[in-house]
């Protein structure tokens, strides 16, 4: 899917419809640069994915001259990322968390993304006209983005994970067997999550913003150290939570246990590097923290079915994108 070249100069601003017409990789110089493929699933709602690399800190000027309303996944983020959009007379400024969502509206706004490090996104661009037959309470959506400017963050379900990792993981696949009626299901499934974490009865909205925000910077510290991940008492200690209330609201957040989440991203690290590096399996049990292959074999057949043996055999090394 990435085919057309799109190459700007630092800080010339971009276009936010020039920069979704097409799937895209743009380059600045060195080893700045980003890779963009667009997927139009039905008339006025795309998918977009979104893999940015920048070796120091980036500043991409960007201008939103769409009237979209985006519903964005973060799925890996290794450095830190940053939007500051130009509000009146002043910035405002949204820190990007790995592993989870938001909804943004911000039409004719302009600003820039900061960046340093990788980032993993998927997006889903709704066109505002589009967006009735898209949600039924549409209505009450615009509402909620015009009360927090533009701007609703931290959207998580474990569903909403896994379906952005699916659809992610095929749109960056250049041999892709998934027809088009699978991404237009996933799709669809992939807004409806988004949705279902806005409603009241989404165990979040029973945890104020502050220590939602000490959340999702304590699970992206955590799994930042897969090899060796510090301990719940640790994790308590050092973002001001008691143990049982760090427990009790890392699973209303990301529904699992701090134990499940590290087990589940392990093991999808490992099936990746099994599928896009040339790591052998020792190695790659070594890399996410397993010192025993036979305990790493038999979780990852619990979680995948399959021996990782059997994955690398069964399926031909394809280098990731890019």
């Amino acid at each position: 899917m990435l085919s057309h070249e799109f190459i700007t100069t630092e800080n010339q601003p971009i276009l936010v419809t020039e920069l979704i017409k097409t799937s895209s990789s743009i380059t600045w110089s060195g080893k700045n640069h980003c890779q963009i493929a667009i997927l139009k699933l039905f008339d006025g709602i795309q998918l977009m994915y979104w893999y940015s690399q920048f070796a120091q800190e980036h500043d991409m000027q960007l201008e939103d001259d769409s009237d979209n309303i985006y519903f964005s996944f973060n799925l890996n983020l290794d450095g830190m990322a940053q939007c500051r959009f130009k509000q009146s007379n002043d910035y405002a400024e949204y820190d990007v968390f790995q592993g989870c969502g938001v909804i943004s509206y911000h039409p004719t706004h302009r600003g820039s993304y900061i960046q340093e490090g990788i980032l993993e996104n998927l997006t889903l661009i709704v066109d505002k006209t589009t967006l009735p037959e898209l949600i039924s309470n549409h209505e009450q959506l615009l509402s909620q983005l015009s009360t927090q400017e533009g701007y609703i963050a931290n959207l998580y379900l474990p569903e909403l994970y896994a379906t952005a990792r699916q659809l992610y993981d095929e749109m960056g696949t250049a041999d892709s067997i998934r027809n088009h009626l699978w991404f237009q299901g996933k799709g669809l499934v992939f807004a409806s999550l988004f949705m279902d974490c806005l409603s009241p009865q989404s165990n979040v909205h029973r945890i104020s913003m502050s220590d939602q925000c000490r959340l999702f910077t304590l699970k992206n510290d955590l799994l930042a150290n897969l090899s060796h991940p510090p301990t719940i008492a640790q994790l308590a200690k050092t973002y001001g939570f008691s143990a049982s209330t760090l427990t009790r609201n890392f699973r209303r957040v990301f529904g699992c246990s701090i134990h499940e989440m590290l087990q589940r991203e392990r093991m999808e690290i490992a099936h990746h590097k099994l599928l896009h590096s040339e790591a052998n399996v020792t190695q790659v049990a070594t890399e996410i923290g397993y010192s025993n292959i036979s305990h790493f074999s038999n979780a990852f057949r619990k979680h995948f079915g399959l021996l990782p043996g059997q994955v690398r055999r069964e399926h031909p090394i394809t280098k990731a994108a890019p």
